[in-house]
Order: structure tokens, then sequence, then C-alpha cells
């Protein structure tokens, strides 16, 4: 990864962190890593984000990441609620955005290849058994097969909906 961002001349920063083994640590055995990962990451992006004076953190969440979250907390949850595009943090910091959040993941995906990207695999993410993360987005590509217009018309981005923070 960093050979091809010099070679495209994006400069970057690269976090290191063992936060495999911290989730380990801290997450009992049969519960999902998830949550205790997302939230070490972002406490991650935080203070990095502190460290070198930014304020707005872009994360690579995508149409299907939400459509998912949404259906997780609607299913395990009892709550109508998804990630939103723009999010000012609790301590009104840092402002994170999902620029990608009404993108679809196959589309990505395509582009991705097209541009012959490096990918690099998370070993973490996906790894535990029966993740109710993958039975949601097996769930959404069945029903994409099925009707294949229905998600667009749901997400449209609406310019009066979405608060200022």
């Amino acid at each position: 990864m960093p050979a091809y961002l010099n070679e495209q001349g994006i400069a970057h920063y690269i976090l290191e962190k063992d936060t495999y083994s911290i989730v380990k640590s801290v997450v009992p055995e049969g519960k999902t890593y998830c949550s205790a990962c997302s939230r070490l990451r972002r406490g991650s992006l935080y203070g990095f984000a502190k460290q070198i004076g930014a304020t707005k953190i872009a994360l690579g969440h995508h149409r299907d990441d939400m459509l998912a979250t949404f259906f997780l907390n609607l299913f395990h949850g009892g709550t109508l609620k998804s990630m939103p595009p723009k999010l000012l943090s609790d301590d009104k910091q840092n402002l994170l955005i999902r620029p990608l959040a009404y993108v679809e993941e196959k589309d990505i995906i395509e582009y991705a290849r097209l541009k012959e990207f490096p990918i690099i695999p998370c070993n973490l993410c996906g790894s535990q058994t029966n993740l109710q993360r993958a039975i949601i987005n097996d769930m959404l590509r069945e029903w994409d097969n099925a009707h294949p217009q229905r998600w667009p018309l749901f997400l449209k981005p609406c310019k009066t909906s979405h608060r200022r923070n």
C-alpha cells in the first residue's frame, strides 16, 4: 500500500496498531469483536487526528454497510437507526464523514478492480462464525437480486433531511 500511494503522489499516514490482540483480550469468548474493534479503531483515529491537527475524518462505509447497520439495529437492538453520513463527535472536536454512504459496495468493488487498487484485507472482520452482520448482508444480497430497484429508491440522499453538525 505505501508503494502504491507514493507512486500516485498521495500524502498518507499509516497507523500500525495491534488491535487484534487488544480486542481478543477484552471480548469474552463467544462474543462478537465488532463493537470493541470499531471503538478501538475510532479512538485511534481521533487520537491521531488530534496529534496532526486534523478535525475531519473520512471513513469508507458504503450504502451496504449503512443498510446492514439499520437492519441489525432493527432486528437486534429494537431501534430505527443507522450510521449517519456526517457525524460530529461527542466532544465536538472531530467531524466524521462517510463520503461513500450512498454508493453500492458492488460499484466500489468494480471501480477498485478497474483502477487496480491494492486491497488490504482485515483478518479480524469476518473471522468469527455466525456473525449477525454476515447474515444480514446475505439477506440484503438476496433482496437485491430479487428486487434490484428497491434500494436506490430507499436510499436517495435527501438534502433537506440532513442535520447540520
